[in-house]
Formats: structure tokens, sequence, C-alpha cells
């Protein structure tokens, strides 16, 4: 009897090593997957290139890089009580450069900051999301459908990419806006308009992410929202993409108002 008993109690101290060996383990798997992210993408290629992204040129000419270094960076953003959260500090623990990295965090952040505002809410659809206004404004709704940028047209063309950036509503295509969309001639990547004039600079340009595929309303295209941007003396409105590529963009477009 006493000799079983003694086999039970070895067992149990046994069993009960193994469970806290287990349990150590998998807090220590935990501790690496939330604190050395860097060991992850110590030996994967290098993403980045110079630049400030605010400028669509500067994205646009590296759009392959960038989805790549968005994608790694999308792995680590959570929904959590509402909001955006993500568990990376720079650039470096991705092997990523740091002006991606503060150009996507920057927008996430303003994205917090518009649901905070109450003005706003956030709407899950598939395995994507939406910041959706929740008075919902009918300025530039179906009416507007059937518009086209003309070519040298500025003034134009900034006013209804200016009602586009207030009124046009996530998880909708941007070919749903603009008709010519389609037009290969006109709407290619990179496409800008800019000058100076006595009352100062001005850019907007208005982008067909979908180019290099065969369907105009391809994911690319599909608008995630509004967002605006300052660097010093510019401000830039845009309209962008679910991975942050910038649609439209307009930098001080009151000058034409």
């Amino acid at each position: 009897m006493k000799g079983w008993l003694c086999d039970l109690t070895w067992i149990s101290f046994v069993a009960f090593t193994m469970l806290l060996g287990g349990c150590s383990e998998n807090i220590q798997e935990d501790f690496l997957n939330e604190n050395n992210i860097t060991e992850m993408y110590i030996d994967s290629v290098f993403l980045g290139f110079e630049g400030d992204l605010i400028y669509p040129e500067v994205i646009w000419g590296n759009v392959d890089t960038y989805l790549r270094a968005f994608e790694r960076m999308k792995a680590h953003l959570k929904l959590k009580d509402g909001a955006l959260v993500w568990n990376i500090k720079n650039g470096d623990e991705l092997n990523i450069s740091e002006n991606i990295f503060e150009y996507v965090t920057g927008w996430w952040s303003r994205q917090n900051e518009k649901l905070n505002s109450g003005d706003y809410k956030l709407e899950i659809q598939g395995n994507d999301y939406y910041i959706m206004p929740i008075k919902v404004e009918e300025g530039f709704g179906q009416s507007r459908v059937g518009q086209y940028l003309i070519g040298g047209q500025h003034r134009y063309n900034i006013n209804i990419l200016k009602q586009l950036h207030s009124y046009a509503r996530p998880g909708r295509s941007l070919y749903y806006y603009i008709n010519n969309l389609d037009d290969y001639s006109l709407f290619r990547p990179n496409l800008f308009y800019g000058a100076t004039s006595s009352f100062g600079r001005w850019s907007y340009n208005c982008d067909n992410a979908c180019f290099y595929s065969s369907r105009i309303d391809c994911v690319y295209n599909e608008i995630a929202g509004s967002d605006t941007e300052v660097r010093a003396d510019e401000v830039w409105d845009k309209v962008k993409g679910r991975n942050g590529l910038p649609l439209v963009s307009i930098m001080n477009y009151r000058y034409y108002q």
C-alpha cells in the first residue's frame, strides 16, 4: 500500500513538473511573439526607399516595395475596443525603412483620432475594416456619378476631387465617382499636375491603382476613406485605398476656390 502511494505521489509530481514546464514554454513563446519581433525578420529582405511618402510621386514611384512593406506591417495591426492598435515601434523591427513605418502608423493614428471624435465608427467587412462617417452627407452621391476629369482644366478638376475627398463613401471604388478612370492615356500611376503662382504652390493627383490590372474595379481602387496630412506650409487632402495608397491627392486646393 505504501509503495502504491509512493508511486502515485511520484507520478503526480512528474505530471505537475511537466505542466509547469509546458506553461513556462507557452509564456516564453508569447513573450517572444510580443517583444522579439525583430527576430522574425532578421533574415528577411529589407524593404525601403528614400523620400517623404506624403508626395504621391514618391510612393507611386516605389509602389511594389511599399505594398510588400505595408503587408508586413498590417500583420501586426489589431482591432481592440473599437480602435486600431499595433505592437511595433519602428521600422527596424520589421526590416523596413523608417519613412514607410511613419507614413503607415501616421495614417493609423489619424484614423484613431477620427474614431475618438465621435463622428466616425469602425465597420468590419470580411477581412478588412473601414472608418465610416456616422452622418452620411449626400453632397457627392449618385447625382455626381459620371463626372470626368479634363486635362488642363485645373480649377474644374480640383473642385471635383475636393468634393470626392469630402463625400466619397468608404467601400466604393474610385471608378464609381470618376467616369473616365479606365482611360489609360490619362490615368496612370504618378499622374501629376502642379505649378507655382503668385498665390503659392498647388498640385493634384488622381491615380488609377488598378492601372496594371485588366479590371478598374480591382481591390486597390477601393476607397478606405479620406485623410489630411500637414507638412510645414503644405496641407494635403487625400482619398486613400485600403492599403494606404493615395488615390486622390490635393495640395493647397484653396488657391482654386
